[in-house]
């Protein structure tokens, strides 16, 4: 039935090595197998392909408690590259409660993400024909459009982009804002795109890395720090 962190990771088709059999997909994703122990409505109703007729009746709630403990998934976290129309601004319509604009996303998939899930899919079916398991069909409402009817991710970052000129980002690379140099940004805002992997630790290391800069060098010189 497994456990909360019971599975594998496989970083092979994370960056660019691996990918020279895949042309015009420039990143790929961190593979994960999976068997989480999730409770019996989140997960049950795991059966293979062609197992019963329909996917409800007495012959399905049979299958599914037959399959239970016997099913797996495989999935990815790719990285998604950052593209000049994917963007957050102020929203000219929507408020809070307060009259503040809300924040506004416009996101949409490339060409290139839909490279990315064509190739993650057939890594996956091959993974799982290794395993001598039965496969399921890929889910085939991916990557079609960007929808938020569906979960893809909470991990969501960008809209304060660090960076090495004040031209091309927001804050520099101790996390302070190039123009306000007593403002600082802290978190996954100041990604230039969004990685593969959980992006905690590396919020984490940008943390400790603005905490520095500021008590140490901004406190006791203040101004820029790049």
């Amino acid at each position: 039935m497994g456990a909360g962190g019971l599975g594998i990771c496989i970083s092979d088709f994370d960056g660019k090595e691996g990918l020279d059999a895949f042309p015009g997909v420039l990143r790929g994703g961190n593979i994960r197998l999976v068997s989480g122990g999730e409770g019996p409505i989140a997960s049950f109703g795991s059966v293979p392909p062609g197992e019963t007729q329909s996917n409800w009746g007495s012959d399905f709630k049979k299958a599914a408690l037959a399959w239970y403990d016997r099913a797996t998934s495989i999935g990815t976290e790719a990285e998604h590259l950052a593209y000049r129309q994917n963007f957050l601004d102020l929203d000219p319509t929507y408020t809070d409660k307060y009259g503040d604009p809300l924040a506004r996303l416009t996101l949409d998939w490339t060409d290139h993400e839909r490279a990315q899930g064509a190739m993650l899919t057939k890594v996956h079916a091959e993974i799982a024909k290794a395993m001598n398991g039965r496969a399921a069909e890929p889910n085939s409402r991916q990557l079609q459009r960007y929808t938020v009817t569906q979960y893809q991710s909470t991990h969501v970052n960008g809209g304060v982009i660090m960076g090495g000129t004040p031209d091309r980002s927001v804050v520099n690379p101790w996390s302070q804002h190039w123009q306000v140099p007593n403002l600082w940004v802290v978190g996954a805002s100041a990604f230039p795109q969004n990685g593969s992997g959980n992006p905690t630790l590396t919020i984490l290391a940008l943390t400790l890395r603005a905490a520095d800069g500021l008590i140490d060098r901004y406190l006791k010189h203040p101004g820029g720090l790049a």
